[in-house]
């Protein structure tokens, strides 16, 4: 990645309409006018158009480019783009719908210390997030050494033996 600009990207997926959730998110970002962010959504939120520093985008081709040279992700806890924040060293505030795998995909990003989970949506909890953004990028780049010079047969065996304790049947 280049430089690292003071962008925010937030990612209200298309897939989860949670418009109330949404706008809790941008009331809380709206008064961190220190910060650029750009949102992408489906969803129109034309009362929070009046703030210079939030920079409404379409999902498309301009999200990669973003991910360049963003700071952070404010996502909901889809495994696709947790693996690219990983993979390129972005933290995440996130937070999870009610589904088995966002919640299960928001607690490992929260247990390895990748980011933060969204529990409260406060400017307390965002600031610890953004206090933490370095040590957030130094927890991935050894996430990343720990894990992804391996085959992932092999993780998930290490995984169930080592950090579950349960005995294999292979062993």
């Amino acid at each position: 990645r280049g430089n690292i600009s003071n962008k925010g990207i937030i990612y209200f997926s298309p897939y989860f309409n949670d418009k109330k959730m949404f706008k809790k998110i941008l009331n809380l970002i709206k008064d961190y006018k220190s910060i650029i962010f750009h949102i992408y959504s489906n969803l129109k939120f034309d009362e929070f158009k009046k703030y210079d520093h939030l920079k409404f985008k379409k999902i498309g081709n301009d999200f990669e480019k973003d991910l360049m040279d963003c700071k952070f992700i404010i996502s909901s806890s889809g495994h696709q783009l947790i693996s690219e924040s990983i993979s390129c060293d972005i933290p995440l505030y996130i937070f999870a719908f009610n589904t088995f795998e966002q919640n299960y995909n928001a607690n490992r990003v929260n247990f390895h210390k990748l980011g933060k989970l969204m529990k409260k949506c406060s400017k307390n909890e965002f600031n610890e997030f953004l206090r933490n953004i370095p040590k957030y990028q130094e927890n991935m780049k050894k996430f990343k050494e720990k894990y992804w010079k391996k085959e992932w047969y092999d993780v998930l065996m290490d995984y169930l033996k080592k950090d579950l304790g349960l005995k294999l049947l292979k062993d």
